[in-house]
């Protein structure tokens, strides 16, 4: 007997000691940690769900792609870590023609590709063209139309884009067919990329494949494989050279064999989805990031419906819905409650006009003022599958002020032709935007010239003339008072949507690098360290 109780007396004794060790080492220092050795090479390595084997930013809009295709061509402009349009292989800002029609360009002097071949602007006015020919069949496609010229040359009709004129190697200019003020911003998209003409017409439908990728970007392509893809710096580099020596990105299946590969240390830098960053935010708190992209979930209301014709219903659904509670239940807090369809980095969003707000009691006093009591009105909703539990809160929100919802969970192409069914009232909507520009969120899916002519609600005399005088208006500022207006108008008074939430999205990186670039849908490695030398972290 009392050898067992010397046991289990011991047994105390020792987890006891076990503890105050512990204790002790937390108040330790520890030593942050190291990036692996690459023989004093500074090497990043990023995992990316499979691209696929073209790398042409022209022929797809798949983020990943771009992630590694930025890196190697750049355009004229591109965006900074704050979303703003700076100069990249433009000199500076074009001169612009007071109807706003024409824009002249200059190149910044002694520009050349990775392969040293120089950079001229025959080869901007051919990567332009090729972006709108129908064989190239380019998602961005759009984002060039108001060129002069780019309707016959997305038709098959003309190779020449008759919209740009070469004065010499340095000096270009681009008219457009109509005065739109965005322009400048398209020209920073990654599919404004500048290809050298001579190497891209010789690799034909290969460009983008096995290699065969130019640009003068900061990195230049070494090795394109099935599982990786291997960056260098390009030691031509017009700008300040890459601090990297070499951007290595891994190819996974799927969120989570990325996410392991960072867990077991494989790579330093990875995207993780909303359910994993419930979990890291736990275990890997110090390495999660966050940011919000120029983004906006949305519910649109179909002009069709004969429910939704009534605006005091439209309000009553736009104020009798709690959005931050909807979001701690159903995304675990990881978004912006929104009341305004402009997100909070566009140009005219105002966060005192667009607090967020909730009145329940007015709220159920509008549903009566429609005419409904007590759950005599109920709506049908279509939303995408994985975004169900979101809606099933929103539905909770509404039987509260004695709204009804069904909801019928679809697929991508249910969503996508909802809103010609009249028997449909709402529909999920995810809008991901290239850049912040009120243009973008509004112009497309509000301005009459865009709503069905069977429309029962949603057409504004004011909203066209404020969007129109927008795409005119070059100053930014004053173009951000004709949004201003127009969402007010949409969002608050008439109610022709109802805003959700701003998304965030999330990501890992080790302690070690530094001045990494969450751009708005991409992220980037222009200005990305290697942290050499360990340093004393104190234990959290």
């Amino acid at each position: 007997m009392r050898i067992r109780r010397g046991g289990k007396y011991a047994r105390c004794a020792a987890a006891l000691c076990l503890l105050a060790v512990l204790a002790l080492c937390g108040c330790q220092k520890k030593q942050a940690a190291l990036p692996p050795d690459f023989g004093g090479k500074k090497v990043l390595r990023v995992a990316v769900v499979q691209p696929g084997a073209c790398l042409d930013v022209q022929r797809t809009d798949n983020p990943e792609v771009s992630l590694i295709a930025d890196e190697v061509a750049e355009g004229l402009f591109r965006f900074t870590d704050e979303r703003l349009l700076e100069p990249a292989l433009a000199e500076d800002f074009p001169e612009i023609s007071e109807d706003g029609l024409e824009y002249r360009f200059v190149l910044k002097p002694g520009l050349c590709f990775s392969d040293g071949t120089a950079l001229t602007a025959e080869d901007v006015r051919f990567s332009l063209t090729r972006l709108l020919l129908p064989e190239t069949a380019s998602p961005a496609a759009t984002y060039f139309s108001m060129i002069d010229g780019a309707a016959e040359v997305q038709r098959g009709e003309s190779y020449v884009l008759r919209g740009i004129t070469v004065q010499d190697d340095r000096h270009f200019t681009v008219r457009l067919q109509y005065p739109y003020a965005p322009f400048l911003k398209n020209l920073g998209l990654s599919a404004a990329a500048v290809y050298p003409k001579a190497a891209c017409e010789a690799a034909g439908d290969g460009w983008g494949k096995q290699g065969k990728l130019l640009g003068a970007g900061p990195f230049l392509l070494k090795e394109q494989g099935d599982r990786e893809c291997v960056l260098v710096r390009n030691e031509k580099y017009h700008g300040t050279a890459a601090k990297l020596d070499e951007l290595r990105v891994l190819y996974y299946k799927n969120d989570g064999q990325r996410l392991a590969a960072y867990r077991h240390n494989k790579v330093d830098f990875t995207a993780i989805n909303a359910a994993q960053y419930r979990r890291c935010k736990k275990t890997l708190e110090d390495e999660v990031h966050i940011h919000h992209p120029v983004a906006l979930i949305s519910l649109r209301m179909n002009p069709r419906s004969a429910k939704l014709k009534n605006s005091r219903l439209r309000w009553a659904m736009t104020v009798g819905l709690a959005r931050r509670r909807c979001i701690d239940k159903a995304l675990d807090g990881a978004g912006l409650p929104a009341s305004s369809l402009l997100h909070i980095r566009v140009p005219g969003h105002n966060n005192a006009r667009n607090q967020n707000y909730y009145d329940y009691k007015r709220a159920r006093e509008a549903v009566e003022e429609a005419g409904y009591y007590g759950g005599q009105i109920t709506l049908t909703a279509v939303v995408p599958r994985q975004n169900m539990k979101f809606m099933r809160e929103v539905k909770r929100e509404w039987e509260k002020v004695g709204i009804g919802l069904k909801l019928e969970g679809a697929d991508e192409a249910r969503c996508a032709e909802a809103l010609t069914d009249p028997q449909v009232d709402l529909v999920w909507q995810e809008n991901w935007y290239p850049y912040p520009e009120g243009d973008q969120a509004l112009y497309p899916y509000f301005h009459s010239a865009n709503l069905p002519a069977d429309a029962l609600f949603g057409r504004s005399d004011e909203v066209d003339s404020w969007l129109d005088d927008a795409r005119r208006e070059p100053y930014e500022p004053d173009r951000a008072v004709f949004y201003a207006k127009a969402d007010t108008l949409l969002s608050k008074d008439d109610c022709t949507a109802i805003p959700l939430y701003y998304p965030q999205r999330q990501y890992l990186m080790k302690p070690y690098v530094k001045k990494q670039w969450s751009g708005n849908l991409i992220y980037h490695f222009w200005d990305t360290d290697i942290e050499e030398t360990s340093q004393e972290a104190a234990e959290p």
